[in-house]
Formats: structure tokens, sequence, C-alpha cells
């Protein structure tokens, strides 16, 4: 049986957070934000230590975010499409991919024909939650799949602050 994570943002807190859990609701990772000089970097941390972090790479002409992860770095790039994908650029997750369905209510990470991981939105939940199954276990894939749901509800995050402050 494949494993299942569950990936929601933290309610009622001053600073945003994203938590990633397993199917027994026993904390894996978490996401969170440091201010740093012109820019916000996300630290993912799981145990305590930070596994990852990423950054909002500043007059990109396509989103794009910057990751660092261990001694490697990266980019998670938007594609032209009508809905949502990011490629991963660079780094030891390079040609991977996450493609969303039309309304974002599933995604699939792949890695050429290599079907890495799924998630699903879970409907009628205050906090945005996805369960993410994991089609190939190892830390690596954990890792990439946590990296682009974390990343997936940053974008959900910043779209909806825009769109508020539009209206």
């Amino acid at each position: 049986m494949a494993r299942q994570l569950s990936i929601s943002s933290k309610l009622l807190t001053l600073k945003q957070r994203f938590h990633i859990q397993d199917e027994l609701g026993n904390p894996i990772y978490e996401t969170t934000w440091k201010f740093g000089w012109l820019r916000t970097f996300w630290h993912i941390t799981k145990g305590g230590r930070e596994v990852a972090k990423m950054r909002r790479k500043l007059l990109a002409f396509r989103e794009t975010w910057i990751v660092h992860v261990g001694e490697h770095e990266f980019q998670l790039r938007r594609g032209f499409s009508f809905s949502r994908v990011m490629h991963v650029i660079g780094g030891p997750f390079h040609g991977a991919s996450l493609r969303g369905s039309l309304w974002d209510m599933s995604f699939r990470l792949e890695r050429g024909t290599q079907v890495i991981a799924e998630a699903a939105a879970k409907l009628f939940t205050l906090t945005g939650r996805h369960t993410i199954e994991l089609k190939i276990e190892s830390s690596d894939s954990e890792l990439l799949s946590a990296i682009m749901m974390t990343n997936l509800l940053l974008q959900k995050s910043s779209e909806a602050a825009a769109s508020q402050s539009d209206d």
C-alpha cells in the first residue's frame, strides 16, 4: 500500500505555517517563513532540522522559485498552461513536474514517465488540506513531494491574497 501524507496550513497564527503529517497524524515536515533582506525565505524542517529552503525569484518573466536542498540548488518554474504546472530545473530532481487539474483539485508529480506522487484537495476544509499519495517510497520522493506541495500552497495563498486586495 502506498504511503499517504497530508498537508495543510495552520490556522490562527500570525506567521503562516504549513504542516505535513503521515497517515497517523504524526508531524513529518513543517514550513514557515523568515524575513530576509529584500525577500522572504521559506524553510522546510524535518524533526527540527532544516532540509530545504526556498524563495521566490524577483523580476522573473514566469513565476520562479529558487530552492536549496543541502548543497544543491534548483528552480521551480511555472509552465504555460491553463492548468497549474511547475517544472523542476536543475539539481537532483531535474525534469520532475507537478501538473494540476483544471480547477486545482488534483495533482500529479512526475519525472519522465514515472509517477512519484498524486495529490487531491479535500473539499469543505478551512485549511486547504491536500492528501498526498506517494507512489515511490524513498526519502528523496517524500522530500520532493513536500517541496512541491508546499510551493503549491504558497502560490494558492498568494493568489487568494491578491484577489482579496483587488476587491
